[in-house]
C-alpha cells in the first residue's frame, strides 16, 4: 500500500511538473519567435549575442580586402526576439592593436518579433595606417547613445561592447623590399615560418635588424621572434623578442606565402658582437620551433662575414 502511495504521489508531481513547463512555454514562446528552420550563410562567423531590448545578433560576414584609404565592409545579421524593436541604434566600430581607434558608423535598427534582418556596414579607413595590421571589429546596440547589457545563447553576460572578429589590413601593393643579405638556401622553422634574409644596420645606436619572413603555411599561434647579439663566448650583449610588426601583425593572420617584414631595434652593445642568433618561439609555451630536421633551434650568423659580402 505504501509503494502504491509514492507511485501515485510521484505520478502526481510529474504531471504537475509538466503542466507548469506547458504553461512556462506558452508564456515565454510567443517572445521569442523564432522560426523552426533557421541557419546563417555559410561565409558567416556565428555571434549570438543577444541585447535587453530583444535584437539578437546572429553572425557577421566581411567582405572582400581592407586596406589603408579604404573601407571595411560587411554585413550583421540580426533577429527579434521581442514583439519590436524601436529607436535602437546599431555601432559598428574597429580597432587596432594597443586600443588604437580607427573608424565607427552607425546605423538605426528597427525589427519586428520574430523578424531576421541583414544589415550592411561600410566603415571608411585612414589613409595612414601602419600597415600591415591586424584589425577588430566591435559591435554594440544603443539605446539613448548608451550601450545595452547583452548575455550569450546561454544567459552569460557579455561586455556591451563586443569585440568580435579579427582581420587585417594589408596594401598588397606595398611588398616588403628584398633583404640585403639574402640566405643562401631559407631557413624554415617548424615547418611554418621560412627566413629569406636580413638586413643589417650597426653604424648607429641603437642596431636595426630586419628579418624577411615567409609564411610555409597558415598558422593558428602568434609566434614569438627573436635576434640575439652574442660575443664569441656565446654569451647574450643584447636582444629583440617580439611579434612581428611590434605586435601589430600576428602570425595567425598570415596567408600562406605572404612575405612579411620584422624589425627588431637593440641598443648598442659595448663589448663586440660576434655572431647573431636568430629563432621562433610560441609565446604561451616558450618552445622553440626547430630548424628542418637538424633539431637546433638557433640560427647562428657570423657578423663579420656577413658584413664583408657585398649588398
Amino acid at each position: 500500500f505504501r509503494r502504491r502511495r509514492r507511485l501515485v504521489l510521484a505520478t502526481a508531481v510529474l504531471a504537475l511538473a509538466w503542466s507548469a513547463g506547458v504553461l512556462l512555454f506558452a508564456v515565454v514562446a510567443p517572445a521569442y519567435p523564432r522560426p523552426g528552420i533557421y541557419s546563417l550563410p555559410p561565409q558567416v562567423a556565428s555571434v549570438c549575442a543577444r541585447f535587453a531590448n530583444g535584437v539578437m545578433i546572429d553572425g557577421v560576414a566581411l567582405e572582400g580586402e581592407a586596406v589603408p584609404g579604404g573601407e571595411v565592409r560587411g554585413t550583421w545579421y540580426l533577429f527579434g526576439l521581442a514583439e519590436g524593436v524601436e529607436a535602437a541604434v546599431l555601432q559598428t566600430r574597429v580597432w587596432l592593436p594597443a586600443g588604437r581607434f580607427a573608424a565607427a558608423r552607425e546605423s538605426d535598427l528597427t525589427l519586428a518579433g520574430g523578424e531576421g534582418g541583414a544589415q550592411p556596414f561600410a566603415l571608411p579607413l585612414p589613409a595612414d595606417l601602419e600597415q600591415p595590421t591586424v584589425a577588430y571589429l566591435e559591435v554594440s546596440v544603443l539605446e539613448d547613445g548608451a550601450p545595452l547589457p547583452a548575455t550569450s545563447a546561454g544567459g552569460r553576460l557579455l561586455e556591451p561592447l563586443l569585440l568580435l572578429q579579427e582581420f587585417k589590413i594589408v596594401d598588397p601593393r606595398a611588398l616588403p623590399q628584398d633583404p640585403t643579405y639574402p640566405l643562401d638556401s631559407p631557413i624554415t622553422f617548424g615547418g611554418r615560418l621560412r627566413l629569406l634574409g636580413l638586413d643589417l644596420e650597426t653604424k648607429a645606436d641603437p642596431w636595426r635588424v630586419r628579418l624577411v619572413w615567409e609564411a610555409v603555411d597558415e598558422m593558428e599561434i602568434a609566434y614569438t621572434t627573436f635576434v640575439h647579439l652574442l660575443d664569441s663566448g656565446g654569451e647574450r650583449l643584447g636582444q629583440q623578442d617580439g611579434q612581428p610588426q611590434d605586435g601589430r601583425y600576428p602570425t595567425r593572420v598570415w596567408d600562406a606565402g605572404e612575405r612579411v617584414s620584422d624589425e627588431k631595434i637593440i641598443a648598442r652593445p659595448a663589448a663586440e658582437v660576434v655572431r647573431l642568433a636568430i629563432g621562433v618561439y610560441d609565446g604561451l609555451t616558450e618552445k622553440r620551433l626547430p630548424i628542418g630536421l637538424s633539431g637546433e633551434d638557433l640560427l647562428l650568423i657570423d657578423l663579420a662575414a656577413l658584413e664583408a659580402r657585398e649588398p
